[in-house]
């Protein structure tokens, strides 16, 4: 049991021999550096483990089996696993693999100007190629992620394409932009799943991404459109030329041929998440109908853009007096002439008790035990 050098290899390297079970092992430590060297065997004979002699290729065709036997989407699997982490890992062997190998495949990514979310999930599929083969893998920190959605689209701009689409695609479009399902459960509908009584559509379990089902409300309209313009010619709601639909790609991009924004199917699940918040309904029914696990998937969906912010600010106004000193800022009182709201002068500090320089909300005054008067807003003082 030790560290030796053989002779005639051309290498500088250390093997290692050690006893596991009454078997002698003998691997070499992949390290010139005696201090290493020691490092590696004494970790070997302390965790008394079996180097792993099968390459990354073998546990990553075991991951892509394990993948088809729980029945998870293999294909995207077989895409990262054959296009990314193959090519860069399949011909190491497993007892190889360390922080500074992955390091290289990450910067490697990165200068190809793949976005971290891709480089996490490679790393996150051979992390688990290596739990399946119950074989150490190395702690690789995840790279920060900006996977905020800001796609969405308003009425005017739905319907400018819903004009476009081919016939046979609008039924989709409009169900997946009242309804917020994900493509593929909109594409797999059956008619037995709408339940025209109830007014609901029943997705079952392990049809929906997450593996739950769900039921999401129907409005009258998307009934009535459902009853009168779908016709009933197969067991599945959406079809083309009798056949189920299984795609929706070249129509979608047809319609948009003269489009400089384009719109993704996603986006109508992103925009009909956030119709149902800004209609009042509570955000945990709004994700309890979409399908969100977690709210903090939930809020990269419920995106605001710049009008939100700008119908924000009316609110805000509408509900807020600023209560300017005009010996202070007489320029302000002008805003009078453009904008038709009076801007009454305050009484000073001493006189009132109110500082003219904070911004108040002010409601309805409240009967107070002294002389002096109250700033009241314009319009309030007509109610009492």
């Amino acid at each position: 049991m030790g560290l030796y050098r053989r002779k005639g290899d051309g290498t500088q390297l250390f093997w290692c021999s050690y006893t596991i079970a009454g078997k002698r092992v003998r691997e070499s430590t992949g390290t010139a550096n005696k201090g290493d060297a020691e490092k590696f065997l004494a970790k070997r004979i302390t965790g008394q483990t079996v180097p792993i002699k099968a390459s990354i290729g073998a546990l990553l065709d075991n991951l892509i089996t394990d993948y088809e036997i729980n029945g998870q989407d293999v294909n995207w699997c077989k895409i990262y696993v054959e296009k990314h982490i193959r090519p860069s890992f399949g011909h190491i062997k497993a007892e190889r693999i360390d922080k500074p190998t992955i390091n290289i495949f990450i910067k490697s990514m990165l200068d190809a100007e793949y976005k971290n979310a891709t480089i996490n999930r490679c790393i996150a599929l051979l992390r688990r190629a290596f739990t399946l083969g119950e074989v150490p893998f190395p702690r690789i920190e995840k790279l920060q992620e900006n996977n905020v959605r800001t796609g969405f689209v308003d009425d005017a701009q739905f319907f400018a394409l819903y004009e476009k689409l081919p016939e046979h695609q609008r039924p989709v479009a409009l169900f997946a932009y009242e309804t917020g399902c994900r493509r593929g459960e909109v594409l797999k509908l059956k008619w037995s799943q709408i339940d025209f009584i109830h007014k609901v559509v029943r997705l079952n379990p392990g049809e929906t991404k997450n593996k739950d089902g769900r039921v999401i409300p129907l409005s009258d309209m998307m009934l009535w459109f459902l009853e009168k313009k779908v016709p009933r010619i197969s067991e599945y709601i959406f079809t083309y030329r009798g056949k189920p639909m299984r795609s929706l790609k070249q129509g979608w991009n047809e319609a948009q041929s003269e489009s400089s924004d384009k719109i993704l199917f996603h986006d109508l699940r992103r925009s009909a998440v956030r119709n149902m918040v800004r209609s009042g309904v509570p955000e945990r029914v709004a994700m309890a109908v979409s399908g969100h696990r977690t709210r903090s998937v939930f809020d990269r969906y419920n995106v605001v853009n710049e009008d939100d912010l700008k119908s924000a600010m009316q609110k805000i106004r509408s509900h807020t007096v600023f209560m300017y000193d005009p010996t202070k800022a007489p320029e302000l009182l002008e805003y009078d002439q453009t904008t038709r709201i009076e801007m009454n002068p305050v009484q000073s500090f001493s006189e009132t008790g109110i500082d003219p320089n904070i911004r108040r909300q002010i409601q309805r005054p409240r009967a107070r035990k002294t002389d002096v008067p109250i700033p009241v807003p314009p319009g309030l003082d007509s109610e009492q």
